[in-house]
């Protein structure tokens, strides 16, 4: 509070001059000088938890003009990782429009600390002084996903689940989205709570979009689950954060009228429609995995194997299974 007491004290006394400056200004004005420019002071603050702040501080006069300031869009996403990129020692093959697209939810702090921090240290941890794609993007993965904490001694039936789980994820994402998201890693090696992820990245900076976007992400939400079933014969755990991204979808696709008029429906007849679309949202996943099933399976033993593979692997794994499969 002493803090915040002296903060606004000395803004509201920035006009306010010492008497040996208002005595200079006689003499000067005496003399026939011109008088002194006391300038212009601007005082300028920042924060990312506006709601905390004193109302105090807002009030006309102090840090009365809000502006906001977003994530960087894709062109200033580009010139801020070639720049961060431009400080470090670092492969020339460096790929910095696909860096782009995966970073569409970072901000230039987050950015600067994956490359100029995070990257240079798994460089150095893989026997390294130069920085890789590969660093980067694992940077930016500990960011969004946490660092990698691998199980030593997972259950070989367990771990089958996972990659199956995950293959599906990719291939739903591949034949559904693959025009307008790339898939940058699919992974069966534990970051934080996660078994496994798929991580996919927008070509395209995204603002608004079409409804039916919303039902591709559902659909892919749910292929681990189906191709579970598919695959192995019955549900596993390890769905729930998927079926969470499900309810969410439908919230929004109800919100906007997607299932009708909303005030025609009462909950009841509102659920009804919603467990429908979900059910035929399962079919036309199942129809996808069974159609690609070969790919959906050379995906896998792939996984089992390696663990992790990239973006452009996983395109190689999928049109190499569909060449065999003609």
């Amino acid at each position: 509070m002493g803090l915040l007491t002296r903060l606004l004290y000395e803004m509201d006394g920035l006009e306010d001059q010492p008497l040996w400056i208002l005595c200079l200004k006689d003499v000067r004005a005496f003399f026939g000088f011109p008088p002194i420019d006391p300038g212009t002071i601007m005082v300028i603050g920042s924060t990312n938890i506006e709601e905390v702040l004193d109302l105090a501080l807002t009030r006309p006069g102090r840090f009365d003009r809000k502006l906001h300031i977003g994530l960087p869009d894709k062109e200033s996403r580009k010139e801020i990782i070639e720049g961060y990129v431009g400080q470090i020692k670092h492969d020339e093959s460096i790929n910095i429009d696909n860096l782009v697209q995966d970073t569409v939810w970072a901000t230039p702090a987050q950015i600067m600390a994956a490359i100029t921090k995070d990257a240079v240290r798994l460089a150095i941890f893989r026997g390294r002084d130069y920085v890789t794609q590969r660093d980067i993007e694992d940077a930016f993965q500990e960011q969004a996903l946490g660092v990698q904490n691998p199980i030593s001694d997972l259950d070989p039936e367990q771990k089958r689940q996972v990659a199956v789980h995950e293959a599906s994820h990719a291939i739903v994402q591949h034949y559904l989205e693959g025009d307008k998201k790339r898939i940058v890693r699919v992974s069966i090696i534990r970051r934080s709570n996660a078994l496994g992820y798929v991580l996919p990245a927008l070509k395209l900076d995204i603002y608004t979009m079409r409804l039916d976007t919303f039902v591709r992400d559902i659909m892919v939400s749910l292929a681990g689950h189906v191709g579970t079933r598919l695959v192995l014969g019955e549900y596993w755990t390890g769905a729930g954060a998927d079926l969470i991204m499900v309810k969410a979808r439908i919230n929004v696709l109800a919100q906007h009228g997607f299932f009708g008029g909303l005030p025609e429906y009462s909950d009841n007849e509102m659920g009804k429609v919603i467990n429908n679309f979900l059910e035929e949202c399962m079919e036309k996943t199942e129809m996808l995995l069974v159609k690609h099933r070969d790919v959906l399976d050379a995906l896998v033993e792939e996984l089992l194997e390696k663990e992790d593979l990239s973006g452009d692997e996983v395109v190689r794994i999928i049109e190499g299974a569909e060449v065999a499969r003609d």
